[in-house]
């Protein structure tokens, strides 16, 4: 996924979920679900339509269709009425049948696009705390008395927020929210080169907010960088308001 497309859709996602009224601080966890549901699904079902049809010598694209449209219902379903672990179970069921070649996922094209639905299903249910962030206000009332001006110092602020200014480098953070990546799969789930991407991994693992595993070549997220990820999000959440 490009790094424009994943931000356009996490936007999307952030403004279904403000549009549910002024008062987000005591939105209900069904409201959210069923927002959220709605906006993935929309998008997903587009990804459907969108591949198919650049199929055009596929034989059985109503049936792969039938198939993959399921697999986003029940999959969303089973969220917005239950968990993100009773959808997570829905998917692994799906990933059963594509591993084992059951039609039509014995087509080879239909297995990658079921597999590319798969880990972006999977990437927006992870990224549910990210979005749902600015609901849940863990800085209290703006308005109150707060010594943070007094204590904050511009040097240590622009050290730890210059890292963060740029999309790529919070695309890849959140991407590496969900699971450890190489640089190749970075690469290609960002649709960046690998040059310009080191770039910026050494960005965020100058500032400790992402590490590299010299024996299994996977870059992971500090808590550090798990902190300064859910602080962004706090952050832009407020200011948007």
């Amino acid at each position: 996924m490009s790094n424009g497309s994943l931000q356009e859709q996490l936007d999307v996602l952030r403004s279904e979920v403000r549009a549910l009224g002024s008062s987000v601080a005591g939105i209900k966890r069904e409201d959210f679900a069923r927002a959220y549901a709605e906006q993935i699904r929309s998008i997903l079902l587009e990804r459907i339509d969108r591949a198919l049809a650049e199929m055009v010598d596929a034989g059985g694209r109503e049936e792969a269709r039938s198939r993959l449209v399921e697999m986003v219902d029940r999959s969303v379903a089973s969220y917005q009425v239950g968990s993100k672990e009773q959808a997570l179970s829905v998917l692994d069921e799906f990933q059963e049948e594509i591993v084992n070649g059951t039609a039509p996922f014995n087509d080879r094209r239909y297995s990658k696009l079921a597999q590319d639905l798969i880990r972006q299903i999977r990437s927006y249910l992870e990224l549910e705390k990210i979005v749902n962030k600015p609901t849940q206000s863990v800085l209290g009332d703006p308005r109150a008395p707060t010594a943070t001006k007094e204590v904050l110092s511009p040097v240590a602020a622009e050290k730890a927020l210059a890292p963060l200014a740029s999309s790529w480098r919070m695309n890849i953070l959140m991407l590496l929210s969900m699971d450890s990546r190489s640089l190749a799969e970075l690469s290609k789930e960002l649709g960046v080169q690998k040059g310009h991407l080191q770039f910026h991994l050494r960005s965020l693992s100058n500032a400790d907010y992402i590490r590299y595993d010299r024996r299994t070549h996977l870059y992971s997220l500090t808590e550090r960088g798990s902190i300064a990820l859910d602080g962004v999000a706090e952050l832009v959440g407020r200011l948007e308001r």
